[in-house]
């Protein structure tokens, strides 16, 4: 529920503007995709969509509370959580991404 407040707050930070989400996709990882994209004035982030949205809809919102925690702690190495964006198209299931920045280690 946090992780779907905060996303919430995050879309109204950005004035209802969703993130540029590019197609192509840099990376993968057991349940997302990672794509290359923007939201507003931030530049060089990263987003990871869940690959089957409407098979596993609750993973988005624990990795999300996790990604939110170990940014917190500062712990090096790892792209700090920037937001939560999520996106429910009409006629098909929910699809659900975070934002997260490119890390320049």
């Amino acid at each position: 529920m946090e992780c779907r407040l905060v996303a919430n707050l995050d879309l109204s930070e950005h004035q209802g503007a969703p993130p540029v989400i590019e197609e192509k996709t840099i990376g993968t990882g057991g349940f997302f995709f990672v794509h290359p994209a923007s939201w507003g004035t931030q530049e060089r982030l990263v987003v990871k969509s869940l690959r089957d949205p409407a098979a596993h809809p609750e993973h988005v919102y624990m990795e999300a509370h996790f990604h939110r925690a170990v940014t917190r702690l500062g712990i090096n190495h790892i792209a700090p959580l920037r937001g939560i964006y999520t996106s429910i198209e009409e006629d098909t299931d929910s699809d659900t991404y975070k934002v997260a920045t490119v890390s320049k280690k």
